[in-house]
Formats: structure tokens, sequence, C-alpha cells
């Protein structure tokens, strides 16, 4: 599937030149997304990911909604199985969509940002970084309806006990205070407000000191 998606988007006609339209002008480009489609019920972890990079590289912008089911599936499913290297595997896969695709697609797993709260209580340091970037992301991809709850979830993962996902988090707080807006870039400021007043950790005071800049 490599090699098919590195000939599409080496030959075929870019579908994304007109982002209006769910349709695919090129047959042979046309032909390689309906036999790809099918492999998204593969009950092998890596040919489902291969596929969503099929669709994520050559597909029309307006059908990448089709990647969410599956991967989605999977997710639950190596979570349910413990299989902490495909769960892991699935969750990187996501990010990239999510950094990948324009802001006007970014809702692709809207409805799913629960799935990526981290639990700090059984969630190894690996699931806790690649959710917590993820989570991240949904702000950096335009969806800042959800600063609110992200920030929320924030709160208490810097209770955490693991020093090193902490700081990650801090910076992520930092991050959503510099590039969102209203009640969302409010609340953010306060929680690093707040971290400030608890904390003499160095990455909490170089991005209070940012605090200025607003």
């Amino acid at each position: 599937m490599r090699l098919m998606t590195r000939y599409a988007r080496e030959h075929l006609q870019d579908p994304n030149r007109n982002q209006q339209s769910t349709k695919v002008s090129d047959p042979d480009l046309e032909l390689l997304l309906n036999a790809v489609t099918p492999l998204f019920y593969s009950r092998n972890p890596s040919i489902i990911i291969s596929a969503t990079n099929v669709f994520l590289y050559v597909a029309p912008l307006t059908r990448l909604g089709s990647i969410v089911d599956p991967l989605m599936r999977l997710l639950s499913q190596s979570e349910v199985e413990q299989d902490e290297g495909n769960y892991l595997a699935v969750l990187h896969q996501i990010y990239q969509i999510l950094i990948s695709v324009p802001g006007q697609i970014s809702g692709l797993f809207r409805q799913s940002l629960s799935d990526f709260f981290i639990s700090c209580a059984s969630d190894s340091r690996s699931v806790k970084l690649i959710k917590l970037k993820i989570l991240t992301s949904f702000v950096s991809s335009g969806l800042e309806d959800q600063v609110k709850i992200i920030i929320k979830e924030f709160k208490f993962y810097v209770r955490d006990s693991d020093p090193v996902f902490v700081e990650e988090v801090t910076k992520s707080i930092g991050h959503l205070a510099m590039n969102t807006f209203g009640d969302g870039r409010i609340q953010a400021v306060k929680l690093l407000v707040q971290l400030t007043k608890e904390s003499d950790c160095a990455p909490v005071n170089d991005l209070s000191s940012s605090l200025y800049d607003f």
C-alpha cells in the first residue's frame, strides 16, 4: 500500500484541488480507494493503519471521515485486549492525522474527545504523553470550543505523580494560553498562575513569564 500511495501522489491528479467535491475525477485513484476501503475491516491492526494512510495522503479531504470509525474501533479493541503496542500505534496514527489535516476538517475526531482522556492511575507514561499531544492538537486544529473541557482535564493531570508527564502538561497549558482566545485563554492563564503560586518548577516559571505578553 505504501508503494501504491507513493505512485498515486506522484502520478495521479490531486483530488483536493477542488476541496468542495467528494468525487474523485481520476478513475485510477477511485479504483485504488475502492480497493483499499474493505481493508478497514481487517483483523490485522497494521493493515488498518496502512489503509488509513492511503486515504490520508491521496483521498479527497471530504472523504477522510471514513477512516475515523476503523481507527476508533481498533483503539477500543486494543484497549480491551490490553495490547499496548497496538494501542500506542493507533494513538500515534490519530495524532498524525490531527496535525496533518487542515482546519476545515479538524473535527474528524470531535465526537471521540473523551476517548483520549488520560487515566493517571492506569495509563503508562507513553500512553499519557501521546494522549496529551492529541488533546492539545484538538485546539491547534481549530477546535477551540473544546478548550474548556480540555483545561478541566488538565487540572487533574497536573496532580499526577510523574514529574515528566506533569512538565508536559504544563507546557500544553502554556500552549493553550498562547494559542487560544476568549474564555479558553482566560482559563488557561488562570491555571498557569495557580501553578506558579504552588510550584517552583522551572517549566512552570518559564511559561508564566510569558503571561506578560497578554
